[in-house]
């Protein structure tokens, strides 16, 4: 699995959904491809994002608002690729992020600037 970060940006609000107080919705437009031989399957399960402070969050399901979101999950067969949005309710106070893919097969990190 090869993942590639396009852009990150952060968010007030994804359509109807607001964060909590002092959180704001980090966006990341992210590809993923299978260069393996088989089939790959992927979930949003699997990605995290961590902040400077090592505090790690899920994705958000404010998501679902955005067009061009990232399905939740699926499968990929060799050479096919995904891409879309994924997001997370952050601190608004975070600035410094690594993106966390990990299943039972694959860890990849990505320092997001």
């Amino acid at each position: 699995m090869v993942i590639t970060a396009y852009s990150v940006d952060k968010r007030s609000s994804i359509g109807m959904f607001k964060p909590k107080i002092d959180n704001v919705f980090l966006v990341i437009d992210i590809k993923l491809k299978n260069v393996k031989n088989d089939e790959y399957s992927y979930s949003q399960l699997f990605m995290n994002v961590k902040d400077e402070e090592n505090r790690e969050y899920d994705t958000s399901i404010a998501c679902t608002g955005l067009t061009g979101h990232l399905p939740g999950g699926g499968k990929l067969l060799p050479g096919e690729e995904v891409r879309g949005y994924v997001c997370f309710e952050v601190p608004s106070t975070s600035q410094n992020f690594v993106f966390k893919y990990e299943d039972f097969y694959t860890r990849i990190d990505i320092k997001l600037s």
